[in-house]
């Protein structure tokens, strides 16, 4: 009976879960995940590709250009070692889809947004604030109440 319960349950929690999916600041591109573990990315619904994605979107951004998209999310396999982690992995999108940078935080991400310049992400999360170079695929922490010396790239949508 116990286990009838239990599965019961678990079917009611991953049912319930959604996939949240992530469009960019002018509406042309969307990214979300797709089937058997992918990010499928699409420009005005014709899909630009997909590659393999290891953990859920629960959060992310494109860039202005649309040329990067950051997503974030748990895992899709839990770890007992690494039970709280949140992984947020950087893709180039054009000129086909590629990963860039992916990396693992030991709390909660609770946004990524890129700087004016598309060079910064700046990555607020529960131990702080970190900065990734894009370019140099480096990361700088900070304490929670550091704030950017670049502007943000602001999302506009009409």
């Amino acid at each position: 009976m116990n286990k009838i319960l239990v599965s019961f349950l678990l079917w009611i929690f991953v049912g319930g879960a959604k996939a949240e999916i992530v469009i960019s600041c002018d509406g042309k591109y969307s990214a979300k995940v797709g089937d058997h573990g992918s990010m499928v990315i699409k420009r005005s619904k014709r899909i630009v590709g997909s590659i393999p994605l290891d953990h859920a979107i629960d959060g992310g951004t494109f860039s202005l250009d649309n040329s990067y998209v950051v997503v974030f999310g748990l895992p899709n396999e839990a770890h007992v070692r690494y039970a709280q982690a949140t992984q947020l992995s950087l893709y180039s999108v054009r000129p086909r889809i590629s990963l860039v940078k992916k990396s693992v935080y030991g709390g909660g991400v609770y946004s990524a947004a890129f700087d004016g310049s598309q060079r910064f992400i700046v990555v607020e999360n529960q131990f702080g604030v970190d900065v990734i170079n894009i370019k140099r695929k480096s990361t700088r922490s900070f304490d929670a109440a550091y704030v950017p010396q670049f502007r943000m790239q602001r999302c506009e949508r009409k």
